[in-house]
């Protein structure tokens, strides 16, 4: 069982291709950045990252990804490689007069997950007990991330290509076990973790997709921060990404066909669809779904029907539901 490395291990995922690493660099790199992206960045302090979002003037997401500050003229963001390019490109769009530089760099990551993670990853450097904390060069690498990724604790490594081998070697020999990128997404599913590209999308806000702590209310005008701003002040997203939990486990095939279906109330009243769900047997039968907010409740009963099942689940919240970036 493949799981039991996350429960009681480490278990060792290569999301090389999966995750991207783009610099902002230049003498008015720090300014410029804190005018686009969502989150303040004036808190970011050594060592640690936050996460953040780039909007579009409706409020929607473009990206969403974490930021880490080098210096004054030199920030890191990590993001899904699928957004990736437009991240870089609307970031450089409106550069006009700064002395700003935003290029993609190519490195290496192993992304270790599990109760033992962080014992594995102080094999090989000391990482602080802190969400996004950091150890290690951020410009040369490698670096290592405090970042959990299915709820039981773990850190991503980042590393240059040439220095890949020799990571996972290093990581095998402490305990770690390499499983495949299928394996942490049902994880994370089951733990209730967002991924943007997946659970969050260019249709999305913020707060309705478990990124309302990337969203900073309070410091100047950045694109989006009207609407974000106003639907925090003078009203709420009519939606939220939920769990659902249900009562029967759904077959691997069944889960398949779960992602895109419909959620209904007890009415069988459209108010909601699926965006991701579990399909390992040993694992809680587990879906992500955005659920209208009259049946997001916890608690909340509602059903998911496809062709050949109809499935009974329960609303829970996300682990990180209603958080908000500290003003």
């Amino acid at each position: 069982m493949i799981s039991k490395h996350f429960e009681s291990g480490c278990a060792v995922v290569d999301l090389t291709a999966q995750l991207a690493l783009v610099r902002v660099t230049g003498a008015d790199a720090f300014d410029y950045l804190q005018r686009t992206v969502s989150s303040d960045l004036r808190r970011l302090v050594p060592e640690c990252g936050q996460r953040s979002t780039l909007l579009t003037p409706k409020g929607k997401m473009i990206a969403a990804f974490e930021v880490f500050r080098v210096s004054e003229a030199d920030l890191v963001l990590t993001v899904e490689r699928s957004a990736a390019a437009a991240l870089a490109e609307t970031i450089e769009r409106f550069v006009i007069l700064e002395s700003v530089s935003i290029a993609a760099e190519e490195w290496s990551v192993l992304s270790l997950q599990g109760t033992t993670a962080r014992q594995v990853a102080g094999a090989l450097t000391t990482l602080a007990e802190l969400p996004l904390a950091v150890a290690g060069s951020l410009t040369e690498g490698p670096f290592f991330v405090a970042n959990d990724r299915c709820g039981r604790g773990g850190c991503d490594v980042w590393v240059r290509p040439d220095g890949l081998a020799e990571t996972q070697q290093r990581v095998t020999d402490a305990g770690g076990v390499a499983v495949s990128v299928a394996a942490l997404e049902e994880e994370r599913i089951a733990a209730g973790v967002p991924r943007f590209g997946i659970d969050a999308t260019v249709d999305n806000f913020p707060p309705e997709s478990g990124w309302g702590d990337a969203v900073s209310y309070d410091k100047g005008c950045y694109t989006g921060q009207e609407v974000v701003a106003r639907i925090r002040t003078y009203g709420h997203v009519n939606r939220q990404l939920c769990r659902l939990r249900f009562a029967a486990a759904p077959s691997a095939a069944l889960s398949a066909a779960l992602v895109g279906a419909e959620v209904r109330d007890g009415d069988g009243k459209v108010v909601g669809q699926v965006t991701s769900a579990t399909a390992a047997s040993e694992l809680p039968a587990v879906a992500l779904a955005y659920v209208r907010n009259r049946c997001a409740d916890p608690g909340a009963k509602v059903h998911v029907e496809v062709a050949g099942g109809h499935l009974e689940a329960t609303v829970a919240a996300l682990p990180n539901a209603g958080a908000d970036a500290a003003d």
